[in-house]
């Protein structure tokens, strides 16, 4: 199997569409039909594709081609539920069984499959020409099921949870075609748009929204701080859908204010929590797209945000009178280096997202009429942001303290102690000048690229280290517009362009090596292309040179 020039690369990018958990992939040099429901435990294989010759595989946004010497097949996307087959090219679809999966015939041109494992049920219909289905059976269920395609043949496959009925392959799914999408993305020639587009996956289950997932090759749930980083790109071309991304965990906020870690159509979970970053994510909507600023919307944000900023000033308070993290996870930053001697570790960035959302929510209960919780609020910020100063800040930065060892913990290698300049508007100038200087160093965190995660020069660099060295497009962002804001023009302008010709050059990848460049890790990762297509929108100088 090869990728035909013109294509979509499949090895990196998979086939699929806006709301279908249907994925066609290549997993060790096979193409598979994947069904991802139930999150990243499973790869969600469904068919192997088996061809009885050397194929070219040709992609686009809407179409799977593939070609032989003695026919092609053609597969696309009728609905979010449904999947078209089309062609001659000889090929056997062999399902990946489990125990009690089994496949019956309905009547002379529908079969019925069911996947325990996936909870779901195939139906599979023939439209015109061949298709012979080998299902022998044993005891309890089929010991294989296997779709045999010849000659010419047209067949649908699609998924549902009880009754087939020929609806599910006639409705046009609620969400975007590609080609509607298209047309409010700016003009663009890398893979961004579709990537954004397909990530999506539909209300279902325990998803009560259209989700953007991470990426539908590997990281197949939505994370609650990723979600942040769509909806500020989706600010820009649909509020309705944007809103959505911000408020998917407020469906399942737990009564100390906890929002979950991850979720999918399965299940919600809350191993983690996850920066506080809502308040800077919102301001960054409404600046976008006043409609956020509507005051229906305004007081939900409010409600659920409130609770979410208690939940870490009342469950994960120390004794100091800071904030902290019970695992690097919970930071985002998996595998920082903060982490390495263990937890829980206090760390400046969380005490100075709480302090911008306190910020963030005192101006908004103001707005609302709420002199006295205004006032409250900024009460509380000023006292963390005097905690913070006197205990994290030293003459050569911010430090960590580790409440494991009861010890302070070097801050100048990882890039996470700079994250304090997303309250800039309340550090003493010289301490703005400290964390700007180290930033714009050369021989630290700034590269060709953008900002490593962790100094080049630290013991504890790796090119492909996650946390320890790559460049991850959320921290980008979230620097980048603090420079803004700080009028830092200049700087601003050349570390948004450093990175913007990174994605562009590399790929929507998960992250990418701060000295090369390459993308590494998921090569199909939605909050990259997100950051991507909003700097792309928001920004006219990277328009003149695109």
């Amino acid at each position: 199997m090869k990728i035909d020039k013109k294509s979509i690369d499949i090895n990196k990018i998979p086939f699929s569409r806006f709301g279908s958990f249907f994925v066609i992939s290549v997993l060790n040099n096979k193409l598979w039909i994947r069904d991802i429901r139930g999150g990243d435990n499973t790869e969600g294989k469904i068919f192997e594709m088996c061809f009885s010759e050397n194929v070219t595989v040709l992609m686009t946004e809407t179409q799977l081609n593939i070609l032989g010497k003695q026919g092609a097949l053609h597969i696309t996307f009728v609905n979010e539920d449904t999947l078209s087959f089309k062609g001659n090219l000889k090929v056997k679809f062999k399902y990946q069984l489990k125990r009690y999966d089994t496949i019956c015939s309905l009547n002379e041109d529908v079969y019925e499959l069911t996947s325990y494992s996936q909870e779901v049920k195939i139906g599979i219909k023939r439209e015109k020409g061949t298709l012979h289905v080998l299902d022998p059976w044993e005891k309890v269920g089929n010991t294989k099921i296997e779709l045999c395609c010849e000659h010419y043949y047209h067949f649908y496959m699609c998924s549902y949870k009880t009754v087939f009925t020929e609806s599910i392959i006639k409705h046009r799914s609620h969400g975007y075609t590609f080609e509607y999408w298209n047309t409010l993305i700016p003009n663009d020639n890398t893979d961004a748009s579709y990537i954004t587009w397909m990530n999506f996956v539909k209300p279902e289950g325990q998803l009560k929204r259209y989700a953007m997932y991470m990426s539908k090759n590997w990281m197949t749930n939505i994370w609650s701080w990723d979600n942040c980083f769509s909806a500020i790109f989706l600010a820009h071309i649909d509020s309705d859908i944007s809103l959505d991304q911000y408020l998917m965990f407020a469906d399942h906020q737990d009564r100390s204010g906890m929002y979950p870690d991850f979720m999918n159509d399965k299940y919600v979970s809350f191993s983690c929590a996850k920066p506080p970053i809502y308040g800077w994510a919102y301001e960054q909507m409404c600046q976008i797209n006043p409609v956020f600023k509507n005051v229906t919307l305004q007081e939900k944000v409010y409600d659920t945000i409130s609770r979410f900023t208690n939940f870490w000033l009342k469950h994960r308070m120390s004794d100091q009178g800071l904030p902290y993290y019970i695992h690097g996870n919970e930071s985002g930053w998996d595998n920082g280096t903060f982490y390495k001697r263990g937890v829980p570790m206090i760390t400046p960035d969380l005490a100075s997202f709480l302090i911008r959302q306190l910020d963030f929510l005192a101006k908004l209960a103001l707005e609302l009429g709420l002199n006295y919780e205004s006032n409250r609020l900024t009460a509380e910020a000023d006292h963390l942001f005097e905690r913070l100063m006197s205990m994290l800040w030293t003459d050569d930065g911010f430090v960590g303290y580790s409440l494991k060892e009861k010890k302070y913990i070097d801050g100048s290698n990882t890039l996470q102690s700079l994250l304090p300049l997303i309250i800039h508007y309340r550090l003493k100038d010289s301490v703005k000048e400290k964390l700007l200087a180290t930033l714009k160093d050369e021989t630290k965190f700034l590269t060709k690229y953008g900002l490593a995660t962790e100094s080049i020069k630290s013991p504890d660099y790796q090119a492909n280290g996650y946390w320890r060295g790559p460049i991850w497009a959320p921290v980008m962002l979230l620097f980048t517009s603090c420079l803004e804001d700080m009028g830092e023009k200049d700087f601003h302008k050349s570390l948004v362009t450093r990175f913007f010709n990174c994605m562009k050059e590399f790929g929507m990848a998960e992250n990418f090596d701060a000295k090369k460049g390459k993308g590494l890790v998921d090569p199909a990762f939605a909050w990259t292309s997100s950051v991507y297509l909003h700097y792309l929108f928001k920004y006219d100088f990277l328009k003149e040179k695109h």
